[in-house]
């Protein structure tokens, strides 16, 4: 089991490696808790990941972290399964910083350039349910849980990086002199 005080998983410390997967806890420059994976692109290794994120973003608001791992585990479904090729050796990394204030996720992979907030169709949520085609919600669902959604192309590399403030931060707004890395 992974500890965020001691970045320890399955007893090797600085984190483990196993198999495409690996996972450790750090520090980020402004000595905020931060949790690194990568991994391969499998859907068996999507829900590890999700357990290993609700565990750590837990410490700072479980109902937050939920929210979190749910918008994860969409767009990286979609990550696995459309956006990169068979055969493609590509890593999907994955760092979750905590804030005082929010959770901050960055997801970056090099599979093929798609940003799921401008190209993913639109669902017309209006519909009734029977007239409602399968799928397609993914998106939406993410844009609705997260507090801020950013896609950006760097070099080949595909970059989501995500934000859900904690409900009093929605309220008061940003923190002052505060800054997102």
């Amino acid at each position: 089991r992974m500890t965020a005080e001691r970045g320890v998983l399955d007893g090797n410390p600085g984190g483990a490696s196993h198999s495409g997967w690996k996972v450790e806890t750090t520090h980020d420059q402004g000595g905020h808790p931060a949790l690194h994976c990568r991994m391969a692109p499998d859907l068996d290794q999507l829900s590890r990941l999700t357990e290993e994120v609700e565990e750590f973003a837990s410490a700072a608001d479980p109902l937050q972290a939920q929210r979190v791992c749910l918008a994860i585990d969409e767009l990286l479904t979609n990550v696995i399964q459309y956006g990169i090729e068979p055969g493609n050796p590509a890593a999907i990394q994955l760092k979750v910083t905590l804030r005082e204030d929010r959770i901050l996720i960055r997801i970056e992979h090099d599979g093929v350039p798609f940003n799921p907030f401008v190209e993913a169709a639109t669902p017309n949520i209006h519909l009734p349910l029977e007239e409602r085609p399968i799928g397609g919600l993914g998106v939406f669902l993410v844009k609705s849980l997260m507090t801020s959604t950013l896609y950006e192309r760097i070099g080949n590399r595909n970059r989501i990086t995500l934000t859900r403030s904690f409900p009093a931060a929605l309220t008061r707004g940003p923190a002052p002199n505060s800054s997102e890395r």
